[in-house]
């Protein structure tokens, strides 16, 4: 079952339906129409806002490109996938699916991320947060330069002025890896001082020029956001970023308390990354083994793919 609704009509629909929303609801994000409440609320509508209102799991998807954008989310009342919806941001409204129809997300998501099995630049990092926003940095300070080389200019050194300006840069565009980062994060840039020792352990490491060929051009940018709840208490939740480079090239990094992730990923990791984390919550937290199912390595507590093979979890 499909509706198009709009936020308003969430908002006042909600009103009639007298049922405490749980913590991860989104129902509270829409506000009341100035129109006033209705009298009743379609029973579709009711079925749709009634699981919205009792979620114990969520996951938003947005991705942006060139030519598109997607924002969707998929919500879990229980261990039941049937017990879902999927709430898709329109031009012209706000389409609500009951149950969540997941493998129609996955194909539109196939569609754009492709389904290729080579992670092109076996990239696997962990850096603190000050670290990491210099490494970006660096990273676009070193695709600037070769950018402009593109345009006939010499290529030149990069110095910590670039590192500086990369990290200063407030862009929106899709194009550039920091000012994402920067603005993720919700704080300014680092300290001229962090900034400069950063700048002196990292600027030699080799996989800055990996990173800035291979992210020479962004195409894509993907924001994967997860959380489940246990009564009145989100106990698990998941922040994840992916940048797309060169066809098939992906970069993965999230936050995990004070240091940075940061990995290259292939797309068909990337799509088995998104099938876990839309499933219900009870299917998320079953027990995990500590050792690769194919390879046989053993697995980290937080580790979502095999390092040596790349295997998901």
């Amino acid at each position: 079952m499909e509706l198009l609704l709009t936020e308003q009509q969430l908002g006042s629909y909600k009103t009639v339906i007298d049922i405490e929303p749980s913590i991860l609801s989104p129902l509270s994000s829409f506000e009341k129409s100035i129109e006033g409440t209705p009298a009743a609320v379609p029973p579709e509508a009711s079925e749709i806002l009634s699981t919205l209102a009792a979620i114990n799991a969520s996951t938003s998807i947005e991705y942006i490109d060139r030519k598109i954008s997607i924002d969707t989310a998929v919500y879990y009342a229980g261990p039941d996938e049937n017990n879902s919806v999927r709430l898709s941001a329109l031009e012209n409204g706000i389409e609500a699916a009951h149950p969540a129809d997941k493998d129609k997300i996955m194909d539109i998501m196939l569609l754009y991320i492709g389904d290729s099995q080579l992670d092109r630049t076996d990239i696997e990092l962990d850096f603190h947060i000050v670290e990491a926003a210099v490494l970006f940095a660096m990273v676009d300070a070193h695709r600037r330069v070769k950018l402009n080389s593109l345009l006939g200019n010499e290529l030149e050194e990069v110095s910590i002025d670039d590192v500086n300006s990369a990290l200063n840069e407030n862009s929106n565009l899709l194009q550039w890896l920091t000012p994402g980062f920067i603005k993720a994060l919700g704080k300014g840039a680092p300290s001229q001082s962090n900034i400069a020792k950063a700048f002196e352990k990292l600027k030699n490491r080799k996989e800055i020029g990996i990173l800035s060929d291979e992210f020479l051009l962004i195409n894509s940018n993907l924001r994967i956001r997860g959380a489940v709840a246990d009564g009145n208490e989100v106990v698990q939740a998941a922040d994840i970023h992916i940048t797309g480079g060169r066809p098939g090239s992906f970069l993965m990094w999230s936050v995990n308390e004070k240091n940075v992730e940061i990995r290259s990923i292939s797309p068909v990791q990337l799509l088995m990354l998104l099938d876990m984390l839309t499933k219900p919550a009870e299917q998320m937290e079953a027990p995990v083994e500590n050792n690769c199912k194919k390879c046989q390595a053993t697995l980290r507590a937080d580790d979502m793919f095999c390092s040596e093979c790349g295997t998901a979890r």
